[in-house]
């Protein structure tokens, strides 16, 4: 007889294109394509703004009312899909994934991704 053996994932990835959402919204729709093509550099609200043509006030709810989430959380959530990735890979130092993904520094980068996911980079990986 055959053995069947049951396996669990340690850890899933979304790619660029799960991270995507249908929206109904024009005007929100260009934001997140726009934060979509250039999270991974330095990219603030300012700039969303600027690229969809409306105002801040504008995009920040429509956005939150469509998405559920800000779009400075779109942002950091796009980075950090990234940096869990690179982890992932384990062949990249803290400063080469920082700078890869828009993080100012390494620094930045345990900070935030500790405080989106409460986990240490160290314990990130041994999950891996």
């Amino acid at each position: 007889s055959a053995c069947t053996k049951s396996l669990t994932p340690t850890m899933v990835f979304s790619r660029r294109s799960t991270e995507m959402v249908a929206v109904s919204d024009p005007i929100v729709a260009r934001a997140l394509t726009f934060i979509m093509a250039n999270a991974l550099r330095p990219l603030s609200v300012t700039d969303v703004v600027a690229a969809t043509g409306a105002s801040r006030r504008y995009i920040e709810r429509r956005f939150l009312k469509v998405t559920g989430v800000s779009p400075k959380q779109t942002i950091t959530t796009v980075r950090i899909n990234k940096v869990k990735r690179l982890l992932a890979e384990n062949t990249h130092s803290l400063a080469e994934i920082a700078e890869v993904t828009g993080f100012s520094d390494a620094k930045a980068l345990v900070s935030v991704f500790h405080k989106k996911t409460g986990l240490t980079i160290s314990a990130f990986r041994a999950q891996i």
